[in-house]
């Protein structure tokens, strides 16, 4: 059965950026551009949640090295949100299957939507495989345009 990911791994497959002349860095760049947009791993045999520092920007959280603190997390995620992303990574994990879904994180004033897409992945070292994902700020209004000096 395919996977709802496919698309993506297809946009990427080497012959496709050859033929459009893209680089793997301009893909990330391109797709990264105009919202905060991070990656994590969360390994599911230790239960330890690892993240780019773009996503601790995203939660409000200080950065650090190690892993995510998701008590902390999970506090900033709205309460109707929660336990839906919470059966997300248990079907994700028990089925090996790829998902995306939003869900609110709370701000100083309100909250701001967010949206995730990962996927499970085996790990050869362990029977637990672990959940590989993105997570961007959904835009909060319509802009018609913006623009970059980069």
């Amino acid at each position: 059965m395919p996977s709802h990911l496919d698309p993506f791994a297809a946009a990427l497959h080497e012959e496709e950026r050859k033929r459009l002349g893209l680089s793997e860095t301009e893909i990330v760049e391109l797709a990264t551009a105009f919202r905060r947009f991070g990656f994590w791993r969360l390994d599911l045999g230790s239960g330890l949640f690892f993240a780019s520092r773009e996503i601790f920007e995203i939660f409000g959280m200080p950065f650090t090295e190690g892993p995510m603190n998701l008590i902390e997390v999970t506090s900033k995620i709205h309460p109707e949100d929660l336990a839906i992303l919470m059966e997300t990574f248990e079907r994700s994990s028990s089925q090996r299957l790829g998902y995306h879904n939003t869900y609110r994180v709370r701000q100083e004033t309100g909250y701001k939507l967010v949206r995730s897409v990962a996927k499970y992945r085996d790990k050869p070292e362990s029977d637990a495989g672990e959940i590989v994902g993105i997570t961007y700020e959904c835009l909060d209004s319509w802009q018609p345009v913006t623009f970059s000096d980069d």
